[in-house]
């Protein structure tokens, strides 16, 4: 069994697309095992983005999550990491094609910057184990049942 994590931005609320992508995940048998809503803070998105600083897209990242409403989720599954990464698909709109039915394609407004998504998910086993350490003390247990 391998972990995974996975959150939604505010987008995903403003947007009214967080419970259809917690049915999609539902829907694909990758069960959401912990779970919590927060705002998080400056410091833990800049430990969260830390590979990412000094990059262009550094600041309007940190803008978009910091204080405003996120879901944390944790993702338990044989092949965790890749399958969330198959559904939630590229953050490039110009990838889509490789997967036109995953979630991003399917519920993110055309023509908004890759940095402006939605969801962010692990992109590595290792990402996973950091992300996953980092978010932990905001999550609790959690029970979505799969269906039958």
């Amino acid at each position: 069994m391998e972990r995974t994590f996975v959150f939604l931005k505010p987008e995903a609320f403003t947007d009214g697309v967080w419970l259809s992508i917690l049915q999609r995940l539902r829907e694909v048998n990758l069960p959401i095992v912990a779970a919590g809503f927060l705002k998080p803070t400056e410091e833990l998105m800049a430990r969260h983005y830390e590979e990412h600083k000094g990059q262009d897209h550094y600041d309007p990242i940190m803008k978009q999550s910091v204080g405003k409403t996120i879901l944390a989720l944790r993702i338990e599954a044989p092949s965790a990491v890749l399958r969330v990464s198959y559904e939630v698909g590229h953050w490039k709109e110009s990838e889509w094609k490789h997967n036109p039915t995953a979630i991003r394609p399917t519920f993110m407004k055309p023509g908004r910057p890759g940095w402006r998504n939605f969801i962010h998910r692990s992109d590595s086993i290792e990402a996973a184990v950091r992300e996953d350490e980092m978010w932990d003390p905001y999550m609790s247990p959690f029970e979505l049942p799969i269906a039958a």
